[in-house]
């Protein structure tokens, strides 16, 4: 995976639905860049603390995408009564060699029963396409023509979640 993978057809950020269910990328144009669920007005993040799980709304994505770049993927939303928080518990905290898109990975292969090779954010987003399972995508704090998600791997990974553990406790880094 060499290449960036770039938003096609997407608009600025305008809308947002408690309804709905999203994706939602937050750091375009770094790496590695931070991966969300909302799924029924619920945000739920794998982080270095574990599961953050909290209501939001429009007003909470206007604020962040004042402060970061962010990409809100709509996706088609099917009958299921699978609970995204289950994926995430089954994760634990943020440690090298994990990721924040394992449980999101685990959950939409559930909840849509699809699966794909490629690994990372570029895998997830080509299966999702390709499936026709992206309903649309909103841009907020960058551009339209600079949105897009670099290549990256485990590596990279790693590396910020160390940097993020040492933040976190300098004495132990």
């Amino acid at each position: 995976m060499d290449t960036a993978f770039v938003f096609n057809n997407a608009g600025n950020f305008e809308t947002f639905s408690k309804e709905r269910f999203y994706l939602l990328v937050i750091g375009l144009n770094i790496t590695p860049p931070h991966i969300a669920l909302i799924f029924n007005d619920t945000y739920y993040s794998s982080t270095i603390n574990g599961l953050e799980q909290k209501k939001i709304g429009k007003d909470f994505l206007l604020r962040l995408s004042k402060k970061r770049s962010i990409a809100l993927i709509e996706l088609q939303k099917c009958a299921s009564q699978l609970k995204p928080e289950l994926f995430f518990e089954v994760y634990g905290p943020l440690s090298v060699g994990s990721s924040c898109l394992a449980p999101i990975n685990d959950f939409i292969k559930e909840y849509y029963k699809i699966s794909w090779d490629k690994p990372y954010l570029h895998g997830l987003l080509n299966a999702l396409y390709e499936n026709h399972l992206v309903v649309g995508v909103q841009i907020g704090g960058i551009t339209l023509e600079n949105a897009l998600i670099p290549a990256y791997g485990q590596d990279t990974i790693d590396r910020h979640i160390h940097q993020l553990n040492a933040s976190l406790n300098p004495k132990g880094a």
